[in-house]
């Protein structure tokens, strides 16, 4: 779109970028957008057929406008340049998932200089978080180990919108006056996940990614509250309840209020839909090794030991 935009002047340039930006919106929506210039298939040229034949002959209303094969041709060319971009989002997936989030943010911020999309933004957004728990835990002595489960996306819309690309060979399966690394990285993680809720406002995989991103920013209140959202669409995922436990336990810190009843009531749903849930199992027994009740503490340490033989997180809870 670069040689397009430097003719924005020009109707027919302008016409042509609305074409591209109309396919890229369409994909990033779940719109089998390939369909619309397939081999067998040219919208422009259905289109004219039935509403302006003599289009088909070339034939334009002002020599200003695009002609029909010129405007099919344009979002091939858009379509190919997404396509040839996917192995990057495969291959920033496969780096976040062997720990290289360096590597996985370059991937994921490459991928997005040509399609914005709610899992591009989301996966960015879980880099940049990565790479900050990273700085933060060093400096994290005597806080509460909570454990909270985040998510990655790992198929892009654009393969599936895109009927006509070629297969990927690559297969996926405030610290004083200047800003920390820390807060730096964080702020960049909220901001792209802010980004993926925007352009997808019912992605339960977004809302609670982004609350995990307020929880580790400390604004628990704002984290239990994208949490209550993701709920309410996705009533029985034991994640998003285990995940706004912590943050009900860690608000209650910062308001010296009692939510540990709510907490604990989130954790035990969370247990009940998946029993092996090591993250949820962890934070009851560490919840109550803070209360003090040892013989509740005891039983979901061995239920954890259970779950998840050899454990470090078990050691935590001596």
């Amino acid at each position: 779109m670069i040689g397009i935009a430097r003719r924005s002047d020009d109707v027919t340039a302008k016409e042509l970028m609305a074409d591209q930006y109309g396919l890229l919106y369409a994909s990033q929506a779940g719109f089998s957008v390939g369909r619309v210039v397939a081999a067998d298939t040219n919208f422009f040229r259905e289109w004219a057929a039935a509403t302006s034949p003599d289009l088909l002959e070339g034939v334009v209303m002002t020599a200003t406008h695009p002609k029909i094969e010129e405007r099919a041709a344009a979002a091939r060319a858009t379509l190919g340049r997404v396509t040839e971009k996917i192995e990057l989002f495969d291959r920033g997936v496969a780096a976040y998932r062997a720990g290289d989030y360096e590597e996985a943010r370059r991937l994921f911020e490459d991928f997005l200089a040509v399609y914005q999309s709610r899992e591009a933004f989301n996966n960015l957004g879980l880099a940049y978080y990565q790479l900050a728990l990273a700085e933060k835990l060093p400096r994290a002595k005597g806080e509460a180990p909570l454990r909270l489960s985040v998510t990655l996306e790992p198929v892009t819309r654009a393969r599936s919108t895109l009927s006509t690309h070629r297969r990927s060979a690559f297969s996926a399966r405030a610290d004083g006056e200047q800003p920390s690394a820390f807060s730096q990285l964080l702020a960049r993680a909220t901001r792209y996940f802010r980004d993926a809720v925007e352009r997808d406002p019912w992605s339960v995989t977004a809302l609670n990614n982004l609350a995990c991103a307020y929880y580790l920013a400390g604004e628990n209140s704002s984290a239990v509250g994208e949490l209550d959202r993701a709920l309410a669409l996705s009533p029985e995922s034991s994640e998003l309840y285990n995940n706004r436990a912590a943050a009900l336990l860690r608000l209650g810190e910062t308001l010296k209020a009692n939510l540990a009843e709510r907490a604990g009531a989130d954790l035990m749903r969370a247990v009940e839909l998946k029993p092996d849930y090591v993250d949820a199992l962890f934070n009851l027994a560490w919840m109550h090794k803070a209360s003090g009740n040892v013989a509740e503490k005891e039983r979901y340490a061995a239920r954890l030991a259970q779950a998840a033989p050899g454990s470090p997180l078990l050691a935590l809870l001596k």
